[in-house]
């Protein structure tokens, strides 16, 4: 679809449960409204507070969805550390370079599936997901600084 001036809206997921946080993160980033009005720049503490809550149920379907789940959470990461939003495998690569050397076979699957390099398989690397997980969300928690209490937002 193609907005006035030329502008085309992002090519968006429609099938994930996650459809109307990252819409709103990828359309706050081009400046654009579905209707082709310019935004305002998202204020960066509602992007934040917005991630902070996806945490724990993006936890929730690490093993139902995780290619997704794993990706997502590298956006996460990303875009707090640099206030770039970037897609899913910019992101995993930026993540990569960070990871240490334990939990980047994680990440590094998640991102050759996403690319159809690798098919969906997750057996060899079941045992390894709760501890990148536990690691990446540090990183997010640390950077975000943690204002979710007890699944609340905290002001």
């Amino acid at each position: 679809m193609t907005l006035a001036g030329n502008h085309r809206l992002p090519d968006l997921r429609q099938e994930s449960r996650y459809r109307h946080f990252w819409e709103w993160t990828t359309l706050a980033e081009n400046r654009w409204t579905h209707d082709g009005r310019r935004l305002t720049p998202v204020p960066s503490g509602d992007l934040t507070r917005a991630m902070q809550a996806g945490i724990d149920p993006l936890r929730g379907d690490l093993h139902a969805d995780t290619r997704n789940v794993l990706l997502t959470f590298a956006r996460m990461w990303s875009t707090l550390a640099t206030g770039v939003i970037r897609s899913k495998d910019a992101a995993a690569d930026w993540v990569l370079d960070r990871l240490p050397e334990e939990h980047q076979p994680v990440l590094a699957r998640a991102r050759a599936i996403h690319l159809g390099q690798q098919p969906e398989g997750w057996d060899d690397l079941r045992d390894c997901l709760d501890a990148h997980v536990e690691y990446v969300v540090a990183e997010i928690r640390r950077l975000a600084g943690d204002s979710v209490e007890g699944g609340k937002l905290i002001p």
